[in-house]
């Protein structure tokens, strides 16, 4: 497989070589990073709303999402992307709250692991780097921050100075690390001697993948147009066996109660934090936009799947609303149907995600759309 970066394909072949190169031993990698994936949505979702609950909250409607379910099961590598992105940005997060001009050390870390989580990801997946648009405009957006708290401080020379020190130190995070991050994820696949030749193979491997994405001419029964995603349109069906009036069968699609709330809750968001002028949201819009945007202007076939990244930032704006309802009398009190709602639906559509053997009239039945097919 020679049309991604293969750092995703690295891990594979780690566990592979570890557990055997067996269905568990290369899905192992995948699913222990679909797990990682929640403790580190909880300190996002805290770091953000600065409540415990919230970050408790959204890693637990994460968690019975059926993309993120679905998703980090099978051998595929976005599940690397997805958890790549979330850490790129969190550090940028706790970056944003360290003062320009005290503890710099603390600073040059969280910039560094950015950047370095910032290059697997697109070491995992070139889509990794629309994220990471979002990202360098949430950072230019909090640098602009820091340097006119610290000048009204000191002096606007020295907030230059500082802010000068800071981006030179990115270029070193952001452009220099994750080149070397990317390079060296191609260790294992240019099999070469001499630095000519390795060079040679590995510019040739990069045109190889562009003239795939830009010249691919497909169909897929399963693609769907950007637009839909969000909504649910059409699901993708990996899988199916069937047996007598049995069926067990595999789908990637998001679940309604989780999905459906994320744009109305990132437009509240947005319309809350102007008014407030609440910084909190800028990560979370700049996010969630450069992960779902992107794919407006992408001509080749896409699917469902290329959502996956972008609901974590949706997933995090229904948590803002959620910390403003707690804030309500009704909001405490009635609160808990929502995750409950959440779960009842991950029970409900279980078999249809899983590939938990069940009945073929029960999964027509959880066929809601004429384009939803789970048998």
């Amino acid at each position: 497989e020679n049309t991604h970066p293969p750092l995703g394909k690295d891990l594979m072949a780690l566990c592979a070589s570890i557990f055997g190169t067996t269905p568990f031993g290369f899905r192992f990698a995948g699913t222990l990073f679909g797990v990682m994936m929640l403790p580190f949505l909880y300190l996002f979702g805290r770091n953000i709303s600065r409540d415990r609950r919230i970050g408790a909250f959204v890693a637990f409607i994460f968690a019975f999402d059926f993309m993120h379910y679905t998703q980090t099961r099978i051998a595929t590598v976005d599940s690397y992307v997805v958890l790549f992105v979330m850490l790129m940005f969190l550090f940028m997060i706790r970056w944003a709250k360290i003062p320009m001009g005290a503890n710099r050390g603390g600073s040059m870390f969280c910039l560094f692991m950015s950047g370095l989580f910032m290059g697997c990801a697109v070491a995992t997946k070139w889509n990794g780097a629309y994220s990471a648009v979002g990202m360098a405009v949430y950072f230019f957006i909090t640098l602009w921050q820091k340097y006119k708290a610290y000048s009204a401080d000191k002096t606007h020379t020295d907030g230059i100075k500082k802010a000068v020190y800071i981006c030179m130190w990115c270029v070193v995070c952001f452009v220099l690390l994750p080149c070397v991050v990317y390079f060296a994820s191609f260790g294992p696949v240019l099999y070469t001697e001499g630095a000519k030749q390795t060079f040679t193979a590995f510019i040739n491997k990069q045109i190889h993948m562009f003239s795939y994405h830009s010249q691919l001419v497909a169909e897929h029964f399963f693609s769907s147009p950007w637009y839909t995603w969000p909504v649910i349109i059409k699901p993708i069906w990996y899988s199916v066996t069937r047996w007598g009036d049995m069926v067990s069968s595999i789908s990637a699609f998001g679940n309604p109660a989780v999905w459906l709330p994320m744009v109305p809750a990132l437009v509240y968001m947005t319309v809350k934090s102007i008014r407030a002028k609440d910084g909190s949201s800028v990560p979370v819009l700049a996010g969630y936009l450069a992960s779902f945007l992107p794919w407006i202007a992408v001509t080749r076939l896409a699917f469902i799947y290329h959502y996956f990244p972008a609901t974590v930032f949706g997933i995090l704006a229904i948590g803002y609303v959620v910390r403003d309802l707690l804030k309500t009398e009704k909001g405490k009190k009635y609160i808990w149907v929502y995750p409950l709602t959440v779960l009842v639906l991950f029970v409900v559509f279980f078999p249809v995600i899983s590939g938990f053997p069940t009945t073929a009239a029960y999964a027509d039945s959880l066929e809601l759309l004429n384009s939803w097919y789970f048998n």
